[in-house]
């Protein structure tokens, strides 16, 4: 059973990350905006979690608009590559698919594991040979989204050692992806992640509490280690929000539910 974990809140930076593409391609263009709108709805249901409110978990919207955004992809990708591919937009069109599968696959529970991981491997084979042009949020988004799939598999998971494997996992993958591609500092792609990682240690402490109910040595070691990571992404995150009042307000609701 999933934890009431503010899931939706690694959705913070996807608008970001795919809006300001000039899309040439008219399905690509449509593909985007589908994408947008589902997660604008994505959010919307469960941002009042931060004005205190409970989440809605009713994801119904956001996953019709996935569903439509990736039949507009396949169609393009099926029917134009050679176009996407002289425009300079194949990359993009894949990207957008990798993540509308990743969405649709959390959101519904959906088995679409396998092509996600598939299309993840195309990319990389293609940026491997050189012939597929990422921008920089690209980029870095197919070396984090693995640890964002952890984070993910860590919500589902009934044991704390399942849970605690995948937090960790998508904490160092994402550490990785930020590591290896070094976006600006104040990038939004870096700011996502750092966002994303707070969401994980808090889903991650919410498991302790959850499968280690009583107070230890072992379970207070935990916690320990938790606020730790919490005190450091949050130092990373204080220069952007200082001219970011939103940011301030979601880095302030992460660290106050952490207790760090």
């Amino acid at each position: 059973m999933r934890r009431p974990a503010p899931r939706w809140a690694l959705l913070v930076g996807l608008l970001l990350l795919v809006a300001n593409l000039a899309c040439a391609a008219r399905q690509l263009r449509e593909a985007q905006d589908l994408f947008n709108e589902a997660a604008r709805a994505e959010n919307a249901q469960r941002a009042q979690v931060f004005s205190g409110g409970a989440a809605l978990l009713d994801a119904s919207a956001a996953a019709s608009g996935y569903r439509l955004s990736l039949k507009l992809l396949d169609e393009e990708l099926a029917g134009h590559e050679a176009k996407l591919r002289e425009e300079r937009l194949f990359g993009t069109a894949l990207v957008l698919k990798a993540l509308c599968l990743w969405r649709l696959d959390d959101l519904e529970d959906a088995d679409l594991s396998g092509e996600l991981s598939a299309t993840l491997a195309r990319i990389q084979k293609e940026q491997t040979a050189n012939t597929l042009t990422l921008g920089t949020r690209d980029r870095v988004m197919v070396a984090a989204l693995d640890g964002l799939r952890d984070h993910d598999r860590g919500l589902k998971a009934t044991d704390l050692a399942s849970a605690q494997a995948n937090f960790e996992s998508a904490l160092q993958v994402t550490e990785g992806a930020l590591t290896a591609q070094n976006p600006p500092p104040n990038h939004p792609v870096r700011i996502y992640l750092r966002l994303s990682q707070l969401a994980t240690l808090r889903a991650w402490q919410a498991a302790v509490w959850q499968f280690m109910p009583n107070d230890s040595p072992a379970r207070r070691e935990l916690v320990q280690r938790i606020h730790g990571g919490c005190k450091e992404v949050g130092e990373q995150l204080e220069k952007p929000g200082r001219t970011d009042p939103e940011l301030r307000r979601v880095v302030t609701f992460y660290r106050t539910a952490i207790g760090c």
